[in-house]
């Protein structure tokens, strides 16, 4: 793919993103506009502690060529070959690679930024035993992948 035109190296960790042979082949989305984005950069932070972060971003940026305000639109770009990488979730990059796109998943050593997925049901739903229900499946083991009797406590 493109890595190998632009002569870089495959990145294994975060800090490998600011080598200059990165320089305008890296596509992120906006921390101002995405939640992806956004959520890349408080990750950062919480990894390297804020100002070591703060460096790491500054470094970053040289070899930024694009901001997106969509948060897959940078893997449907590195999938389409357009950049050597693209900063997103992983599950876009499995979409992609599952419909023949030459991309590698990378998961950076340092670490990911995770996020807390939630939902509700709105007081005065038609149909709150339905919603009940799928409230109660959408938080049980099983929905989760973690079939069994047992319960991850923190």
């Amino acid at each position: 793919m493109l890595v190998g035109k632009k002569n870089a190296p495959k990145p294994a960790s975060w800090k490998d993103l600011t080598n200059p042979a990165y320089a305008g082949s890296i596509v992120m989305p906006n921390p101002a506009s995405s939640g992806t984005g956004y959520l890349d950069v408080t990750a950062w932070l919480q990894i390297y502690g804020e100002a070591e972060g703060w460096k790491f971003m500054d470094a970053l940026h040289e070899n930024i060529a694009q901001y997106t305000h969509s948060g897959s639109k940078p893997c449907n770009m590195a999938a389409a070959g357009e950049y050597v990488v693209g900063i997103s979730f992983e599950y876009r990059a499995n979409a992609n690679k599952a419909k023949g796109a030459p991309i590698d998943l990378i998961f950076p050593k340092e670490g990911l930024g995770w996020d807390l997925e939630a939902f509700a049901i709105h007081k005065g739903t038609k149909n709150l035993a339905a919603a009940k229900k799928l409230a109660d499946w959408a938080s049980s083991l099983k929905a989760n992948g973690q079939e069994g009797d047992t319960a991850i406590t923190g």
